[in-house]
């Protein structure tokens, strides 16, 4: 009788872990894909599911925020930004037909970007956005390094914290995602 019980409740047990394995495998994938690779891919994600315009105005928003702009260099920057992401919105058919084009035409209209954003920028301002940008290009030369030895995210890379600095490339209006 000790066996039977044993045996049945081993069934039921073999059974419910059968169906579970089975429901977890029919499961599709979660529903935002971002959520499941961290903060930072939700957020690439839905920089890229943005218009030119929603683009430019979440850009000058958090670069006027970071920079403390005036109104007058908010305005600016606006215009700077949104005739930027028009560009760069032209240049994305090349990814596809062109790529070494489209790095050329992106890298370009980058440069020119950040030029006229020097230009709207005090110089305290700008001290600020050049140290911004070094650290964006530390980042993405640490992972280029990482990714070419096979090994991801670097080793010893500090996870980014809620601090508005460590998002630099962010605020600066980027995605990293694009590259």
């Amino acid at each position: 009788m000790l066996k039977s019980i044993v045996y049945g409740f081993l069934a039921v047990a073999l059974i419910a872990g059968t169906a579970t394995t089975t429901e977890a495998q029919q499961k599709p994938k979660q529903e935002n894909k971002g959520a499941a690779r961290g903060k930072g891919a939700a957020k690439r994600e839905e920089w890229r599911n943005m218009t030119p315009d929603q683009r430019a105005q979440a850009a000058t928003d958090r670069m006027t925020k970071r920079y403390a702009l005036s109104a007058e260099q908010g305005a600016k920057l606006k215009a700077t930004n949104l005739d930027f992401t028009d560009k760069m919105a032209g240049v994305k058919a090349l990814r596809e037909t062109n790529k070494e084009q489209w790095k050329i035409e992106r890298k370009k209209l980058r440069d020119e970007h950040h030029a006229a954003i020097k230009g709207i920028l005090t110089a305290e301002q700008n001290t600020k956005y050049e140290a911004d940008l070094a650290k964006v290009k530390e980042r993405h030369e640490a992972r280029r390094k990482a990714h070419a030895n096979g090994k991801g995210k670097p080793a010893g890379t500090a996870p980014k914290t809620e601090d508005a600095n460590d998002d630099v490339y962010e605020i600066l209006g980027g995605s990293e995602g694009e590259e």
